[in-house]
């Protein structure tokens, strides 16, 4: 013990019992902020899922008789999907539609002994699907590319009056393995429509 000027004795504290007991301060509260980083990056990874990737690919169909349906792919071959996809809700992502389309969403099963990879935009499934399925919440579909045979979102959009539809993809509402949420996918589509 030392003391000090005006008589008080005082303790010396090693410098290395100081930084000892700062370190041991310090290693709760770090720990639990590296605990609720981590759990929050896995909470945000869980609800927004990233399964398909983004889409660049844009379809135009120009003076298009009323009332004739078109189908577009919307949903692109998924490399190593965690299973199957559960669809529990589909909306077009609207920016004009004049041409009062009508739109609806289907699973499509390619048909393999055809040699199609994927739909692109056609006129009709029968040359590409051996199977149609409506979509409906709870539908499921396998997106994987190696899958045999393999299954894709199709968009059909019938207008039924002269004018004009834009559709900049499609906003998915899906589960697939432990993630689940919504995802914005798909092309870009354009239909003009004349009487």
């Amino acid at each position: 013990m030392d003391v000090d000027a005006r008589g008080r004795e005082s303790l010396e504290v090693p410098a290395r019992v100081v930084e000892r007991g700062l370190v041991a301060r310090l290693a709760v509260p770090v720990a639990v902020l590296g605990l609720v980083g981590s759990l929050s990056l896995l909470g945000w990874t869980w609800r927004h899922p990233t399964l398909f990737e983004a889409d660049a690919l844009a379809y135009g169909f120009e003076q298009r008789p009323v009332g004739q349906r078109v189908y577009v792919g919307m949903t692109p071959a998924v490399v190593s999907a965690p299973g199957p996809v559960t669809l529990e809700d589909i909306r077009p992502v609207l920016r004009t539609n004049t041409a009062e389309a009508e739109i609806a969403f289907f699973v499509c099963t390619l048909d393999p002994t055809r040699g199609i990879g994927s739909v692109g935009a056609v006129r009709s499934l029968g040359r590409a699907c051996s199977g149609v399925t409506p979509v409906r919440a709870g539908t499921t579909f396998d997106a994987d590319a190696s899958a045999s045979p393999r299954q894709q979102v199709v968009m059909a959009i019938e207008p039924t009056a002269p004018g004009l539809v834009v559709i900049d993809g499609m906003k998915v509402t899906y589960a697939a393995g432990w993630q689940r949420g919504s995802q914005w996918i798909g092309p870009h589509v354009m239909v003009e429509t004349v009487d």
